[in-house]
Parts: C-alpha cells; structure tokens; sequence
C-alpha cells in the first residue's frame, strides 16, 4: 500500500515538470530553452522532455514518456530528480521575472529555494514523501540551488540585430537619394529640351 501511494504521488508531481535539458557531464544539465543548468547530485535519476522513452526513470514513477512529457508541456517547471527509493523529488522550476509561485500548503514535507539573475528566477522545490524533509534532504537541495548557473544574454545576437536594422536604413536613405538625383536629372533634361525648342521656334519665327 505504502509503495502505491508513492507512486500515485510521484505521478501527481508530474505537474510540476519542465524542458529541453542537455546532459553536460556528470550530473550537470543544461535548461536550453530556459537558458539554465544545474547539477543533479549522484544516487538521483533524472527526467526532462528529452529523456528517451526507454528510460526506466519512467517505468520507476509508474508513468510513460507520453504522459509524462504531456505533464511537462503543461507545467512550468524544467525538470525533476527523484530518489531510488522514491523517498524524496526535486522539482526545478524556471520563470520570468521574481518568484510568484503559490507558497507552499505542506510546508513540513517540502522545501524550497529561489535564485534570480537576468530577469528570470529559478525555484528548486524538495517533496519528502516518507515523511518530514530531514537535514540531508536540505543539504541536497542546498547543492542543486548552488549550482545554479544562468546564460548571459546573447549581447552579440542583439548587436547584429542592430547591424542588420542600421544597414536596411542606409540602403533606404540611399535609395531615395539615388531616386531623387535620377528625378532631378529627368527634370533638368527635359527643362532644357523645353528650352531649346522655345530659342528654335523664336529663331525659325524671326527668320521668317
């Protein structure tokens, strides 16, 4: 019975599940699409979105790779460790702007850290499932929130942005310009055209 309750809640803690992570070594994972990583310590299994469907991660939660990347589509976290023995789960959760997240009902069973940086903030929650979250429980979360590392901001992307926008501009000045002078000339042509005629038609006038 105890066995079953545990997965059921490993099951509803699908909810809270995240993205597109890229093993980076032992332990460390980077959050792409949330421009993060972090370091899972040893003796945890991992899932994210891209965790191939034979993981047994899966089969260990009582759940599939359907369902489970359904509940990460749905969720706004980036991904989730859990212990062997089901005693415990790290939840990483990765927002715009400073933690909103609902503050937590069973405060004595979960734990939670929040680290911010370029204007996005990292929550790591910890749900104890076998009872109250002990000290080595704390002490692991602790480890996942320090190794928390945010992507700086792709200044160089932003720099041919603006590259890119400066030269479309100066090839619009430059083709009014060149339109203009093109217009000028057409003009000045047929002013002098017009002006030759009128000296010719005064002349043939004055001859006769």
């Amino acid at each position: 019975m105890k066995k079953i309750c545990t997965a059921l809640l490993c099951a509803a803690l699908f909810l809270g599940l995240g993205l597109t992570a890229l093993a980076e070594g032992a332990g460390a994972y980077h959050l792409q699409d949330a421009g993060v990583t972090v370091t899972i310590p040893d003796g945890l299994s991992v899932v994210t979105r891209d965790t191939p469907a034979d993981d047994p991660a899966f089969a260990a939660l009582g759940g599939t790779r359907v369902t489970v990347v359904q509940t990460l589509i749905a969720a706004n976290a980036y991904l989730y460790a859990f212990a062997a023995d089901n005693a415990y789960g790290i939840q990483v959760i990765v927002q715009p702007g400073p933690d909103s997240s609902p503050s937590l009902s069973e405060s004595q069973f979960t734990t939670r850290r929040s680290v911010s940086a370029y204007g996005r903030t990292v929550s790591i929650v910890l749900y104890s499932y076998n009872g109250p979250v002990t000290q080595a429980m704390e002490d692991t979360l602790k480890a996942v929130a320090d190794s928390v590392k945010f992507d700086a901001p792709a200044a160089s992307h932003l720099k041919l942005y603006v590259l890119i926008g400066g030269s479309v501009i100066l090839a619009a000045v430059a083709a009014v310009i060149a339109l203009t002078l093109i217009q000028s000339r057409k003009i000045g042509r047929e002013e002098g055209e017009q002006e030759k005629a009128e000296k010719k038609k005064t002349k043939n006038w004055w001859d006769e």
